[in-house]
């Protein structure tokens, strides 16, 4: 599972270059089925439907995969419901990759977000972006934002990824306070 400014694109770089070596089956988005990295609409893929064999394997055929996918992804294989496959994500100091978000998402940005350093925002407005800002590197798609996005995943609640914007902003108020109580449940400790 690729977590955002987490180091999962050398993860998934390898992963290809292994499955290739090996001749077996493999989704990982932003690759072909040859293996090359092309960054384009085969990026935008948040589950497995677009997997099949011109982009490295068909669900059946499938012996790896890879990318911004929720926890359990992997149920819609037909393999999962006999044997669950191994899992390795890789996390980030969150102090670290909130830093590195930023310069990705909003930095670059050539709206009244772009172009401010981070430490010319005030705490009023890093708040509001740790809270409530929920751009994607590409300004197509939208992701679960700076705050709580790695647990949102790991737990399968991450409602906005791979939503459109205007998705995301029609999305019913229940909606999202029901994820925000199930998280909230789920991160519980005794």
């Amino acid at each position: 599972l690729h977590h955002e400014k987490c180091a999962g694109s050398s993860l998934r770089r390898y992963l290809v270059q292994a499955a290739k070596k090996r001749g077996v089956g493999f989704f990982v988005p932003c690759y072909d089925g040859g293996g090359v990295y092309r960054e384009d609409e085969r990026c935008y893929a948040f589950d497995l439907s677009n997997a099949t064999a011109a982009s490295g394997g068909a669900p059946p055929a499938l012996a790896a995969t890879a990318g911004h996918f929720n926890w359990g992804v992997w149920d819609a294989l037909p393999s999962s419901k006999h044997d669950p496959p191994p899992c390795l994500s890789l996390v980030r100091h969150p102090i670290d990759r909130a830093i590195s978000l930023f310069y990705e998402r909003v930095y670059q940005r050539d709206d009244h977000l772009g172009g401010r350093r981070l430490n010319d925002w005030s705490v009023s407005d890093f708040e509001w972006l740790l809270g409530a800002f929920k751009g994607s590197a590409f300004s197509m798609w939208r992701d679960e934002g700076f705050c709580d996005q790695v647990c949102k995943n790991l737990l399968g609640l991450a409602i906005n990824r791979g939503r459109t914007p205007a998705a995301v902003d029609a999305l019913p108020a229940d909606v999202t306070s029901r994820a925000a109580s199930s998280l909230d449940a789920g991160l519980a400790t005794e």
